[in-house]
């Protein structure tokens, strides 16, 4: 179903804002929201997705979210457009702050076609939810919103370089800690 809820984020991503999402800092801080409620006292695991995200240096990452994006890219699902100095001007001018934000390299997702599959309604509602809500933040304000709310700093993110975000939040919210 992973790739399915990727799927409908690009759809609905594209449909509200009337363009492809830029950046896999942005899509991979968008699929974790949609995995995990951060809006409460405590952040919330959700268990939509089945991905497992990782404390890395940009924050929450998940190998499964990029490897479904890859598939959907071969299946023919997704285009991945790669723009860098190097890309025609129009594309350049058109993602410019995405690429000064992406450190000079940002991939563009366009969906093209939908999955067969219809998501359960309370994963589709999620996904709504979380483009609506967060679909204007760039990838490093989100990362900044996840990583604030999740509490790692550059220390804590060393420390606990490489953890899963549920073994990371059980260390962190146990009385031991």
């Amino acid at each position: 179903m992973l790739k399915e809820i990727i799927l409908d984020l690009l759809h609905k991503y594209y449909l509200r804002y009337g363009r492809p999402l830029a950046g896999r800092k942005k899509l991979q801080k968008l699929m974790f929201l949609v995995e995990y409620d951060i809006d409460g006292r405590r952040v919330r695991k959700l268990g939509y997705t089945g991905a497992v995200f990782k404390v890395l240096f940009y924050g929450p990452y998940s190998d499964e979210v990029a490897e479904a994006v890859e598939e959907l890219v071969r299946e023919g699902y997704v285009d991945e457009i790669v723009i860098s100095h190097e890309s025609p001007s129009r594309l350049i001018n058109r993602w410019m702050g995405e690429l000064l934000e992406e450190g000079g390299r940002v991939y563009v997702y366009e969906p093209v076609r939908r999955a067969g599959k219809a998501l359960p309604p309370d994963v589709e509602e999620r996904v709504e939810v979380v483009v609506e809500k967060y679909g204007r933040m760039s990838g490093g304000q989100l990362e900044q919103l996840v990583c604030e709310r999740l509490g790692l700093d550059p220390e804590t993110k060393m420390k606990y370089f490489g953890l899963s975000i549920d073994d990371y939040l059980r260390k962190r919210d146990s009385p031991a800690s």
